[in-house]
């Protein structure tokens, strides 16, 4: 039969057992430097009378030497970000792949990545940059609304 753990009746003895944990638990916390990426929907939106991206190349120039990342949602969205980006020279491959592979990779230092971000950030300490589709346009794709079963009500 199991033994069950005892309670110790005495506060100090808890609180030595939670401090202890608390110390362990720091121990082996990473604390990282991150900012949100925000200001790229001001820059590309503010640039003279018609939206430009030439703000986001500016920056993506900037950038070169850290591996820095547009995120869209889906392929269609990385096609037209791609086509439009190379209106500006600036051709960048599209990867389908989870984020630790993509950044992982030597073989280039920014792409545009598939997949699902509610918002970018940059970790300079990594040297990594993440830009979403949403924040470069101000667009928000909707989520299909959640359906509700019907409530069928029999008359007795």
């Amino acid at each position: 039969m199991a033994r069950r753990p005892r309670a110790h009746s005495r506060g100090s003895r808890r609180i030595a057992h939670v401090l202890a944990a608390s110390e362990r638990a720091q121990q082996s916390t990473l604390t990282v430097a991150s900012y949100l990426t925000t200001d790229i929907r001001l820059e590309t939106a503010l640039h003279g009378k018609e939206a430009s991206l030439a703000p986001l190349v500016e920056r993506f120039e900037k950038l070169a030497r850290r591996k820095s990342h547009l995120r869209c949602a889906d392929p269609a969205d990385a096609a037209r970000l791609r086509e439009l980006l190379s209106n500006y020279n600036l051709q960048l491959p599209i990867f389908d792949e989870p984020i630790d592979r993509v950044s992982a990779r030597a073989d280039f230092a920014q792409a545009i990545v598939c997949g699902h971000l509610n918002q970018g950030f940059r970790l300079p300490e990594a040297r990594l940059v993440f830009v979403t589709f949403d924040e470069i346009f101000g667009t928000r794709k909707r989520q299909p609304p959640r359906l509700r079963p019907n409530v069928i009500r029999a008359i007795f």
